[in-house]
């Protein structure tokens, strides 16, 4: 229902509430001598024109939609800042987490070689070059690797 609409019903609604009474008294001399016509009137009247107001303010509500909660916070996979591990926990760091892997393949213990460098990384961490020798039962391979550490656990390795 279009407000022009609206506004016309409403206009009707309150021409027929102001003229009913007059209609009902004429009504009332002519026909009858009880006094109900214009209480008559007057409630059609009212009934039409709260109808047409009822029409307008359901046409014209907005329904309520509550604000969304806000996105999570998104997740963080880094180290934790408050540890600080020294150049000698991230070599063992490295040691252990290649021999941890190696152990899935049949290695028993793993020796660090020699090591090439030892630098910390902005995220709290280190970064390890070094020669590392895997040992088997029935053999031994050495690998040069560079390891990334943090809070004194292997992050990622590679060989080179």
């Amino acid at each position: 229902m279009t407000t022009r609409k609206i506004m016309a019903s409403a206009a009707a609604a309150t021409m027929l509430l102001v003229s009913a009474p007059a209609f009902a008294r004429d009504y009332h001399r002519h026909h009858h001598r009880d006094g109900n016509g214009a209480a008559v009137g007057a409630a059609l009247g009212a009934g039409v024109f709260l109808g047409a107001l009822a029409a307008s303010s359901a046409a014209n509500a907005d329904p309520y939609y509550p604000p969304p909660p806000p996105p999570p916070a998104p997740a963080y996979y880094g180290p934790d800042r408050g540890y600080d591990e020294t150049a000698d926990e991230a070599v063992n760091a490295c040691r252990q987490g290649l021999l941890d892997v190696a152990r899935r393949h049949g290695a028993y213990d793993a020796e660090i070689d020699r090591v090439d460098y030892v630098r910390e990384t902005p995220d709290g961490g280190h970064r390890i070059r070094a020669e590392i020798t895997m040992i088997y039962p029935r053999d031994e391979r050495t690998s040069e690797v560079v390891c990334h550490t943090a809070d004194g656990m292997l992050v990622s390795a590679r060989t080179e």
